[in-house]
């Protein structure tokens, strides 16, 4: 029986089109693809069901992706889908594993999202904007605390504060006084960091 037969009937959803194709690709990719990858190999810009907006174009093709893999995540004997946004491939299960498969997906907030289709019909260009301000805004944040932690400092410290550690630090590990070229080229980069992205 070939796999088109072996699928049930409700992993076959006419409202996800490329679900069949992106079954065969990762069959086909042993070490595993990334969404990228999937998306630039079906050819999707081809399509002529995206937004005109590129922001929303891109959280489409995401969530079309997204929404198979979550879909086919359990279709596979034997296998287990991993699913991260660079490497998406299957991986052989332990056999006293296999009977927790459901149970281990069933409470996933990710899963969740990427299968319920109102996600992708009620998201608007505007939606998509906040969510990349937002993940932005967490990533900046996340290297803010990097550069605090770098200098040693905390981050209540004030600008004096700020400036006397990177300047005490710089002198301990500059190149030129038997410091350490990669320890300094960290310091420097903490304090620009803590400069640009914090107001005194």
């Amino acid at each position: 029986m070939d796999y088109y037969e072996k699928l049930s009937v409700e992993l076959i959803m006419l409202n996800n089109p490329f679900l069949n194709d992106i079954r065969h690709l990762i069959e086909d990719e042993k070490q595993g693809l990334s969404i990228y990858q999937i998306i630039h190999k079906l050819s999707f810009n081809a399509f002529s069901i995206w937004s005109e907006n590129a922001d929303l174009k891109l959280y489409q093709q995401n969530f079309l992706v997204m929404n198979a893999l979550f879909q086919l995540r359990d279709a596979f004997e034997d296998m287990h889908l991993e699913i991260s946004p660079l490497n998406i491939r299957l991986v052989k299960i332990v056999p006293s594993h296999k009977s927790n498969k459901l149970s281990i997906h069933s409470e996933d907030e990710l899963a969740n999202y990427y299968l319920d289709w109102n996600n992708y019909n009620q998201t608007t260009a505007s939606d998509v904007r906040k969510l990349i301000n937002a993940f932005w805004q967490e990533l900046q944040n996340d290297d803010l605390d990097s550069a605090y932690q770098a200098l040693g400092i905390q981050k209540q410290s004030n600008w004096k504060e700020v400036k006397a550690q990177y300047q005490r630090l710089a002198n301990r590990h500059h190149p030129d006084k038997g410091g350490n070229d990669k320890a300094f080229a960290r310091i420097q980069q903490a304090y620009q960091a803590i400069k640009k992205r914090t107001f005194f």
